[in-house]
């Protein structure tokens, strides 16, 4: 009901979101009156809660079965596959409804140019939300918002391709659809029910709809967030802390309903050796949270045999780089495109790729005269 609640946070005119946001949080993390349904139901509210399930019920069943049918370790199709226990669908449950808890807190609305002035910055977000949990809960919403931003990626990267004002305004598709973007950030904040509209568009036409109206760019959202939990780095592994310190990062936090040890177990397998400063979103993590690691029960995971070695040791979780020559050659590809592409913006809009200008609209024949002799 938490998630419900938060969709009525509005800047209002005597009170800013800002405000607004910080009083809901202070219930939310004091009471338990935000898990209690209001007293009288709209049919608009029911409406409400009703899509938002649906949109948790769609991505839980895509993150499920897309990892569930990949055995983590060999990466062999495993077609027979147990299906999410009672408890992990629960789990995962409750991380993408989190998930859009954030988006509603911590979006921009309505950007003006004193809105800067009246936001969170990435830092005030992590103080008021990131640290009210525990490492390993914080690594379930880093594992979730991984995948995400994969999903939302093959639409976004589709248009970055090809363009022409997306060329002119040099946005680019990330080779790596996991590394910092604030285009995509912003994509990302505007919740569930929008990624799953770009995750169901199956044509450039429909994605391009999309994304086009919602072109934004927010470098202060949940990706730049999580980093700033990053504490001075002592050097100390987590497993040399004394059993009081370990406790404070572990201890789950009030909103976890959760008495599963797989999580911990999981988080702890993949960080014991990590410092302070790295104890969630890391980067060279990136390929557990790619299977969700930390939101399965101690009994898959023991199945799997993935808690008995390092987890570094598999060939597995050995993450495909680009070497400096690939990574140089992809970039000047890039380059190319947005040159090309700056250079029609003059004289038109629409799709474009290399060797193709069919799709384009021009704007005016004369110009394209002049572009064909130039």
């Amino acid at each position: 009901m938490a998630v419900f609640y938060s969709t009525r946070i509005r800047p209002s005119p005597t009170t800013e979101k800002e405000e607004r946001t910080r009083e809901f949080l202070s219930h939310y993390q004091a009471t338990d009156e935000l898990s209690k349904p209001p007293p009288a139901w709209t049919v608009l509210d029911a409406i409400s809660v009703s899509n938002l399930h649906c949109h948790v019920d769609y991505f839980i069943k895509k993150f499920t079965s897309s990892i569930l049918s990949v055995h983590p370790v060999s990466g062999t199709i495993d077609p027979d596959y147990s299906p999410p226990s009672m408890n992990e669908v629960c789990r995962i449950q409750r991380i993408f409804y989190r998930f859009e808890l954030y988006c509603n807190l911590f979006r921009e609305y309505n950007r003006r140019p004193r809105d800067k002035e009246h936001r969170f910055s990435a830092a005030e977000q992590e103080r008021l939300f990131h640290r009210k949990f525990a490492t390993w809960e914080i690594e379930q919403l880093a594992c979730v918002r991984d995948y995400l931003m994969r999903q939302l990626s093959v639409a976004f990267d589709e248009v970055a391709d090809h363009d022409v004002l997306w060329g002119e305004l040099m946005i680019n598709a990330e080779l790596d659809s996991l590394g910092d973007n604030s285009w995509k950030e912003h994509y990302l904040s505007l919740g569930l029910g929008y990624i799953r509209k770009l995750d169901t568009a199956s044509t450039y036409d429909e994605r391009y709809a999309l994304v086009a109206p919602n072109l934004g760019s927010d470098i202060d959202f949940l990706s730049t967030a999580l980093r700033e939990g990053d504490e001075i780095d002592d050097t100390i592994p987590f497993s040399d802390f004394d059993e009081e310190k370990q406790h404070r990062y572990l201890a789950k936090s009030p909103f976890t309903n959760d008495d599963g040890i797989g999580p911990i177990d999981a988080w702890y397998w993949g960080h014991n050796d990590e410092s302070c400063a790295r104890l969630y979103h890391v980067v060279d993590k990136a390929i557990l949270r790619g299977w969700g690691y930390c939101l399965w029960d101690r009994t898959r995971l023991l199945a799997w045999d993935v808690l008995s070695k390092p987890w570094h040791s598999f060939p597995a979780f050995v993450e495909k780089r680009f070497s400096s020559d690939e990574y140089r050659r992809l970039r000047e590809k890039q380059q190319r495109s947005w040159d090309e592409r700056s250079r029609l913006y003059q004289l038109g809009s629409g799709w474009w790729a290399e060797g193709d200008e069919s799709r384009i609209v021009w704007s005016c024949a004369k110009h394209l005269r002049n572009w064909r002799k130039s």
